[in-house]
């Protein structure tokens, strides 16, 4: 139970201040989507979340909810677990 908070919290952080990178959250994400060759109006789409708030959060502006983050991974068919685990790969904390 401690890994899966501490992993989520990983998601759900927001870029680091002055990294210009955009958040490695943001990275997995869209690294995800355009791996799928999905616009953002698709993933929009099929997860059922606004394209506007898809760019917010490709661009590390908004940090996903729990239930945001679950449809996101349905529709990028993966898992909430496997987009956590790059996050983390990205961030160098991934085992």
């Amino acid at each position: 139970m401690i890994t899966r908070t501490c992993t989520a919290s990983a998601l759900a952080q927001g870029p680091e201040v002055g990294d210009g990178s955009g958040g490695t959250r943001a990275q997995a994400l869209r690294a995800r989507r355009e791996a799928l060759k999905l616009s953002q109006e698709e993933l929009a789409f099929r997860s059922e979340v606004h394209r506007t708030y898809i760019s917010e959060l490709e661009r590390g502006i908004k940090n996903p909810s729990m239930t945001t983050l679950q449809k996101l991974a349905v529709a990028l068919d993966t898992t909430k677990t496997a987009l956590v685990r790059e996050t983390e790969r990205r961030e160098g904390k991934a085992p």
